[in-house]
């Protein structure tokens, strides 16, 4: 019986007319690929059949809808290295806008932008950032798009990150000494350096008609990239290659670096379908991983925050303080003569003009309770879903039978509902499965036999009882 996912995300890598999907877990035993999926020339569909493609495998694959990520080609972002003295960092946000709008490719279109902090030299008092812009008609073009299909992105990024991502779920993993990506199709190349967890230095290059894709032409590529690189490079770890030509390359590129191998050989991914993973999904499956775990890269977000999913609250309570006191200044005024009023005034404005500091210091002391006594909640509701899954979870692997399997979970608070397969009587379930301190009643929605096996396919829903009743 399968371990269920605690975690999860999907990955979209948006190319020039391809949509590539994939669905990953994080489980008590590691990452998942539940499945994959690529829509060629999307742009041509019409926006009903586009909808249904997408919803048929948003249905097949229970992912987290909020945590969608999504990537665009390397090729439709600007990235740049700026050096920053390190005396900027109490205003840095402040500073890269600034850096920004002076980046700005065009007067006539801006553009949206995130940045991470890719070194910070104490020595040489500096500090590095990583700079990445895209035009504001990109991002909220395809930002229009998932609407319509009923998909809302919790984080843009650019695709190539993917690849330096999956770096997390490798056996070499991040280490001190960089490693080399090749991504190799037959229209480009593409190249990231994975300099650690804070690094992602890419490149891509976009062959021409003519152009094919030969051994001369990827070194002088990652010679030029090397000659550019805006950190200082000693050595390099390993080479890994990737993408449909890959294999055709890795002989000869691995005898001119002294060694290489296969990005996908590494992953310490489990594959739920069974097979292995293509090379066109890796950027995909990356960009899923970064949104499965927490550092620099995994919060960069091209999205700007006015157009993101969670959005801020003004607090009035300022506001409000400050109406009281004028009210209460007011009523002082009504009551005493007029020399009287404007002494007692000038003593009260006075009296709040010493107290504003103290005011807004509480005020803020106030807003920072409330948002760690509502993170506090939020992951003590967390905890407790959990907790409720794993009961759930520990009571079926107990009560169903070897001869049964289960296909499918949902939990949805008291209500389970569960598909699967059995080789002897499926009807032969239920009541095994009330004969529980958790689960109250058991009822069949359907039962049919398939033809191929012979195993009866069945579909249950059971009623838990309330948590509160439940077993510790």
């Amino acid at each position: 019986m399968p371990i269920f996912d605690l975690e999860s995300s999907l990955g979209v890598e948006v190319r020039r007319n391809q949509l590539v999907f994939c669905a990953m877990a994080k489980g008590l035993q590691g990452y998942t690929r539940r499945s994959y999926q690529v829509i060629e020339q999307y742009r041509d569909l019409e926006s009903s059949e586009l909808h249904s493609a997408v919803q048929q495998f948003v249905r097949g694959n229970g992912f987290n809808r909020e945590n969608v990520i999504l990537g665009l080609p390397r090729e439709s972002v600007i990235v740049h290295s700026v050096e920053l003295p390190l005396e900027v960092e109490e205003n840095l946000d402040q500073v890269v806008e600034f850096q920004a709008a002076k980046l700005d490719p065009s007067e006539e279109e801006s553009s949206y932008y995130d940045y991470v902090v890719l070194e910070r030299n104490e020595k040489e008092r500096s500090v590095l950032l990583q700079i990445v812009m895209v035009p504001k008609e990109t991002i909220d073009s395809v930002l229009q798009l998932f609407r319509e299909l009923s998909l809302y992105p919790v984080a843009v990024r650019f695709s190539t990150l993917g690849l330096q991502q999956l770096f997390k779920v490798h056996e070499a993993g991040f280490g001190s000494v960089p490693s080399l990506i090749l991504h190799l199709e037959p229209d480009s190349v593409e190249i990231v350096l994975a300099n650690g967890a804070r690094q992602c230095l890419p490149h891509k290059r976009e062959l021409e008609e003519d152009e094919a894709l030969t051994l001369e032409l990827i070194l002088a590529e990652v010679d030029a990239f090397v000659s550019r690189l805006p950190v200082r490079v000693e050595a390099c770890r390993q080479v890994y290659l990737s993408g449909s030509l890959a294999a055709e390359f890795l002989e000869p590129l691995a005898e001119r670096f002294g060694d290489g191998e296969l990005l996908v050989r590494g992953l310490k991914i489990k594959e739920s379908a069974g097979s292995e993973t293509p090379p066109g999904v890796l950027h995909a499956m990356g960009l899923a991983v970064s949104g499965l775990h927490r550092s620099s890269y995994a919060r960069f977000n091209l999205i700007p925050r006015d157009k993101q999913l969670v959005g801020q609250r003004a607090s009035l309570v300022p506001s409000l303080v400050l109406a009281g006191l004028f009210a209460a200044m007011l009523l002082l005024w009504s009551l005493s003569g007029f020399v009287q009023q404007r002494r007692m005034l000038e003593a009260l404005e006075a009296e709040v003009q010493k107290l504003e500091p103290q005011v807004e210091e509480a005020l803020q002391t106030r807003e920072l309770w409330e948002g760690s006594l509502a993170k506090a909640e939020e992951l003590h509701a967390m905890m407790s879903g959990r907790q409720r899954v794993l009961q759930v979870l520990s009571e079926l692997t107990e009560k169903v039978p070897e001869d049964s399997y289960l296909q499918n979970l949902i939990i949805q608070g008291n209500k389970v509902t569960l598909t699967g397969y059995s080789q002897a009587s499926a009807a032969s379930l239920l009541p095994v499965l009330v004969d529980s301190d958790l689960i109250v009643n058991a009822e069949s929605r359907y039962i049919t036999q398939e033809r191929t096996t012979g195993n009866e396919k069945f579909n249950f829903e059971l009623t838990l009882r309330e948590e509160e009743s439940a077993l510790p």
